[in-house]
């Protein structure tokens, strides 16, 4: 087993991340993320992986794989070793980040007994309790404060056996529509794209620069009668600064919504791929991959509940009610529809905005 590698995989594996590869060692506390070889059945794994595998340390369960052909042990080592899966599959962002456990025990040895209140909890309708909990685990709850503090976390409970099916199903069928697209040439042709601008300062810097890194133009860009991008061209930091700076006209960008193809898609109109940063390789299942990104973090919001353990976590919002009765008027260029935290419809805006209500009476 020291030069072979083994794969682990923790159940329920909704996309790829469930299931990795790692090089097991015989010596015991080296620093690594590869697994160390103990006696009886435990599995030392370093924290840094357990994030793409939603695991913890709380008795989890995974199955140990050995491949066996040369084919296997080869795609294992280049694709599903631990160290080639270090970003989100939907965003690009890290994944091994310290979380979890090793936050909470660095933070129990810097504090030492110096442990605050548990604080608000929420009844199983998520409103707030209006009595708080002034003890922490540590210490030791009143019979009042455990009571209070089970209402969620009994909701919890039944909420984690009766949605994750449904969950997991989703993503049984995401991947089942999806699986078909995969990146099947380098350009469709002369594809439409979509026009991407600020807005006049509406939208967020850190917003457009989101959207347009890793993106590939649709159309030249011009700076009065001088082109300072290219069609075709890859968009990154520093053409996305030049775009800020000079306030330049609105951008086309290709996406994957306006690749001509129908039943596949090409490099240039999906470019980037959030695992590693890097244009997308051709006979990449980019279809499997997107399923997989929107179901899996679906099944993990039906865990919110459990996970809170009842902890009132919303915020107190400011009502601004008027003497009478009337229409709400503003300009509704500057505002973008949205939702609220519980599903009300409501809109954002990032800058001051003036509104009138305008009532039989007089106007406010």
């Amino acid at each position: 087993m020291q030069a072979h590698p083994v794969l682990l995989n923790r159940a329920t594996t909704l996309y790829r991340l469930g299931i990795q590869a790692f090089q097991p060692i015989l010596v015991e506390g080296r620093t690594t993320f590869q697994p160390v070889l103990v006696e009886g059945r435990a599995i030392c794994l370093h924290p840094l992986v357990c994030k793409g595998f939603n695991a913890d340390f709380d008795g989890d369960q995974m199955a140990v794989h050995v491949p066996l052909s040369l084919e296997a042990q080869v795609e294992a080592r280049l694709l599903m070793f631990s160290h080639m899966n270090l970003l989100s599959l939907a965003i690009g962002d890290p994944i091994s980040v310290p979380m979890q456990d090793m936050l909470i025990g660095l933070y129990v040895l810097m504090s030492g007994n110096h442990l605050g209140m548990r604080g608000l909890m929420s009844d199983p309708q998520g409103q707030m309790i209006d009595l708080p909990i002034q003890s922490n685990l540590r210490e030791g709850l009143s019979l009042t404060e455990y009571i209070t503090s089970c209402y969620r976390a009994r909701k919890g409970v039944v909420d984690t056996a009766v949605r994750t099916s449904d969950a997991g199903y989703l993503t049984r069928i995401l991947v089942e529509v999806v699986q078909h697209i995969v990146v099947h040439r380098t350009d469709c042709g002369i594809a439409p794209g979509i026009f991407v601008s600020p807005r006049n300062g509406m939208m967020p810097e850190r917003i457009f620069s989101q959207t347009l890194i890793g993106r590939v133009l649709a159309d030249d860009i011009y700076m009065g009668s001088r082109c300072i991008a290219t069609r075709n061209q890859d968009i990154g930091i520093g053409l996305v600064n030049r775009f800020i700076t000079f306030r330049a006209q609105p951008i086309s960008i290709r996406t994957p919504f306006t690749c001509r193809s129908t039943c596949w898609i090409c490099r240039l109109c999906y470019d980037r791929s959030p695992t590693h940063g890097d244009r997308v390789e051709l006979g990449e299942a980019v279809g499997i991959i997107a399923g997989q990104s929107i179901g899996e973090p679906g099944t993990q919001l039906t865990l919110r509940t459990f996970h809170t353990g009842g902890v009132f976590t919303g915020g107190t919002a400011e009502h601004v009610r008027t003497p009478s009765n009337g229409k709400i008027k503003f300009n509704e260029d500057l505002v973008l529809p949205t939702r609220t935290r519980h599903g009300h419809p409501a809109f954002l805006c990032s800058i001051e905005l003036y509104v009138t209500i305008e009532s039989e009476d007089y106007i406010m």
